[in-house]
């Protein structure tokens, strides 16, 4: 993270909405949940099923205590692996980083059992080595696990400049492409280190970066930039007819330009590349003129991009949008066109997708929160079609700040997902800091809590939605 805060831009909302009243039954029932963590913060932002059938949670804690007592304190926020049973029980888990910040955003399982972990750091000790910068500044950091834990190998990229940006960005893109090779995309403002290796200098303010790795050595094979003068910043990354296709959001304003109101200026991109020399094949731009961003994308069943995060705008490509909304839409690979787009959202609330799981009927879940701007947010799910039609909601939380990040579809058609908590009530159990009493105090939502003394410890919740 950056300048010592752990604030991410797709928690941004606007203060209106006015939307009309989507169907109120809900379908699915929460299966089982389950609180993780201590007296600190913990976040889950991204949840994997394993080959064995198990899943796979990535965030960070800075608990010593609860679930976390007995773990060396590396220092500030340590990045965490949890492995959990289809019944939430914790299976192992562990911690990595240095001395300064670490998080992972994003994981994947190879096909030798072991996984890739992409994240950030700002630390250039213990576990993390050949970080660039000066200490506190973030690395990209991608470390190789084994199935029990175990850190096998890692390695930090980046220049002397700032590889994360607390205004944008949730994850980092992480997959293995089909010669083997590791690629993964994120966000960079640095011109030297690694970045003398691109191909295309910083265009200025944050660039989106796309980096091949040898799996073997975790040097890096090739990497570009992708944005212009303003900041951009890339979330995933994906292999369609073999070319790879990056998603993100950028700003039409520079994120350094000094008393600017950047949040209103955000825009969904997708960007087409040549899987061999990184050209750019074609660049698009989605959204209006309010705040419209693509948090998570996903391959349809039959091989199409699905992309979701939130929109603001009722113009440009939000037309038959009310409101501030979750967003998803469903473009041609070809050439970037709009196929179909789903706005849905609850009357008088926000609500935004902060990640999107494609299941086997062919249909997605956007996941994320909802809820009124100067109050505490619960977690939201929103189930469309493979046509983008909305096929049902779920609202659930309790009377603190409920949210969900990430997930997946389990092999019993269940959807397990994570993310955070601070509620001690509703559909919540199990919180390990005191209870919420008061929503008196709340921090704004560009804060969300995070970095205020005064605001509630956070923890890393698992909920299992079982659809009927």
């Amino acid at each position: 993270m950056k300048n010592n805060n752990l604030l991410f831009g797709s928690f941004l909302f606007l203060s209106f909405s006015v939307l009309p009243p989507f169907e109120p039954v809900q379908y699915p029932q929460i299966h089982h949940l389950k609180c993780i963590g201590g007296t600190g913060d913990e976040y889950i932002l991204s949840t994997i099923k394993l080959a064995d059938g198990n899943y796979l949670s990535c965030g960070f804690t800075n608990s010593r205590d609860g679930d976390f007592r007995g773990f060396h304190n590396y220092g500030g926020y340590d990045a965490f692996l949890i492995k959990t049973g289809g019944d939430g029980t914790i299976i192992w888990k562990n911690i990595y980083g240095g001395s300064h910040q670490e998080v992972f955003y994003n994981i994947i399982e190879t096909a030798t059992g072991d996984i890739l972990a992409i994240g950030t750091s700002g630390s250039n000790d213990r576990q993390v080595t050949r970080h660039h910068g000066r200490p506190g500044t973030d690395d990209i950091w991608l470390a190789e696990i084994n199935s029990s834990g175990k850190l096998l190998k890692e390695r930090c990229y980046g220049g002397s400049g700032s590889e994360s940006t607390f205004e944008l960005g949730m994850s980092e893109g992480l997959m293995i492409d089909k010669t083997g090779n590791i690629l993964f995309a994120g966000e960079t403002n640095s011109t030297d280190g690694d970045l003398s290796l691109s191909t295309i200098d910083n265009h200025g303010d944050y660039d989106g970066w796309v980096v091949k790795v040898d799996p073997a050595t975790l040097n890096i094979i090739k990497s570009t930039t992708v944005g212009d003068a303003a900041y951009d910043a890339l979330y995933n990354i994906h292999e369609i007819n073999g070319c790879i296709f990056v998603t993100g959001t950028k700003s039409t304003i520079a994120y350094t330009s000094p008393g600017v109101d950047v949040e209103s200026s955000y825009k969904a991109f997708t960007a087409k590349l040549n899987a061999s020399t990184f050209d750019i094949i074609w660049y698009k731009k989605y959204g209006g003129s309010g705040s419209d961003d693509c948090n998570a994308s996903v391959i349809s069943q039959e091989g199409k991009l699905v992309l979701t995060g939130h929109a603001a705008s009722t113009d440009g490509d939000c037309i038959g949008n009310l409101g501030f909304t979750t967003w998803t839409w469903k473009i041609n690979p070809d050439n970037g066109e709009i196929i179909w787009q789903n706005f849905t959202g609850s009357p008088k609330d926000t609500s935004a997708a902060f990640n999107l799981i494609a299941t086997r009927d062919g249909s997605f879940v956007a996941i994320g929160a909802t809820g009124h701007p100067h109050d505490f947010f619960d977690a939201y799910a929103v189930k469309i079609d493979p046509n983008g039609n909305t096929l049902w909601t779920k609202r659930f939380g309790g009377s603190g700040n409920d949210q969900v990040l990430g997930g997946v579809e389990g092999n019993d058609g269940n959807i397990l997902l994570g993310g955070l908590t601070n509620s001690a009530d509703g559909d919540v159990i199990g919180y390990h800091s005191e209870p919420v009493v008061s929503q008196k105090n709340v921090p704004s939502p560009k804060d969300n809590g995070i970095s205020h003394k005064k605001s509630l410890t956070k923890d890393a919740w698992l909920v299992e939605l079982s659809p009927q």
